[in-house]
């Protein structure tokens, strides 16, 4: 199927065959990055929030986190663990990133859900 439309296309799936190849050619057309370094995400005056102490674990977390933690302490003596260290920090990481965002107030606008 060919289309003349240079921003959509169409593919209906009555008229599709039970196997099909789609191949979507495009000639040029795109913007060109610029060389300037992107914009900080953060505004001054969320950066100066961020540092506020992180916000008490929930008592559903805290059991968690502190099996987490021993396990972590565990696996870094035993050999060839890596792969599960890794796994047990990057859940230690998402806790600790939900207690940092807990404790900012985004300010006016932003819901806390």
């Amino acid at each position: 199927m060919k289309t003349d439309s240079s921003d959509a296309v169409a593919l209906l799936y009555d008229e599709l065959p039970k196997e099909a190849k789609v191949e979507i050619v495009t000639e040029g057309g795109w913007g060109v990055e610029s060389s300037q370094p992107a914009a900080p995400s953060t505004t001054p005056q969320r950066a100066a929030k961020a540092s506020a102490p992180p916000a008490e674990l929930p008592e559903s977390l805290k059991k968690s986190y502190a099996v987490l933690t021993t396990l972590d302490r565990l696996l870094a003596q035993e050999p060839n663990a890596e792969d599960e260290r890794a796994f047990v920090r990057e859940s230690l990481a998402a806790i600790d990133a939900w207690r940092m965002r807990s404790s900012i107030d985004p300010g006016s606008g932003f819901s806390a859900q």
